[in-house]
């Protein structure tokens, strides 16, 4: 039988690509491994015995966040979640994270958080965000799904030519104008209204949901995702659209 405190305390050492942080039911972290050091500047000193709140903004702070990843976790076995870490510099990097929560063989229960820097990426979405030029060219080449890209007011930005098909508007809706104002009954579903209240107000994204709505007395079924895609001065919506039944 593998011995369970050796297992991860080899794990995290041995890790070289992803950041390992291991921190008890309360958040207080015990251990961390050299590739979080390397990533984000923290030696052990800096951070053993804190809670690993330090590591989020002070914005994310006032959402609760720690807490209710922490909550999740504990409560459903593991989680995932996208968000800035703090580096000891005190500069932003956007992180993606799995938790785990682990049981070793005396009954102490820890949680193992692997981090994937992804601060690359998120320049790149950046970029696509504020060149707008760049963004019509790819949302346009992309003909097997419908694109819009939302404010946090849910006001129209960019569709492609997909959701105008799609949805079977008469035009590009006007950028700045509203979403509920898009002439489709699907987008006026409380199914529908109900997720993208959720995205703006507990920035809690959905994805490959199937909606069924009739449409002149016909049945559809639209499968539906989003993504939040995070410039340097605003937080946007895009929101993918793919008809799988008509």
């Amino acid at each position: 039988m593998i011995n369970t405190s050796s297992f991860f305390d080899s794990f995290c050492k041995n890790a070289k690509h992803n950041a390992v942080i291991i921190m008890d039911t309360d958040g207080i972290i015990v251990q961390i491994n050299q590739a979080f050091t390397t990533s984000f500047g923290y030696d052990p000193e800096d951070i053993l015995q804190k809670s690993f709140s330090v590591l989020f903004t002070e914005e994310d702070k006032k959402k609760n966040k720690p807490e209710l990843e922490l909550q999740m976790v504990i409560t459903q076995g593991s989680g995932s979640d996208d968000n800035y870490i703090v580096q000891k510099s005190g500069k932003f990097n956007w992180v993606n994270g799995e938790s785990v929560l682990v049981t070793g063989e005396d009954g102490t229960r820890n949680i193992i958080k692997i981090i994937h820097n992804i601060e690359a990426q998120k320049q790149l979405e950046r970029f696509l965000v504020e060149s707008n030029d760049f963004i019509e060219t790819i949302l346009e080449s992309i003909t097997d799904r419908g694109l819009m890209i939302l404010d946090k007011e849910l006001k129209i930005i960019k569709v492609n030519g997909k959701f105008v098909e799609m949805f079977n508007l008469p035009g590009y809706p006007a950028e700045g104008s509203r979403l509920s104002g898009v002439d489709n009954p699907f987008w006026k579903s409380n199914e529908v209204k109900q997720l993208l209240r959720d995205v703006v107000v507990k920035d809690q994204l959905f994805q490959k949901v199937k909606i069924a709505y009739s449409f002149h007395e016909d049945i559809r079924m639209i499968e539906l995702s989003s993504k939040f895609l995070h410039s340097f001065t605003e937080t946007r919506i895009l929101l993918v659209t793919q008809l799988l039944k008509e």
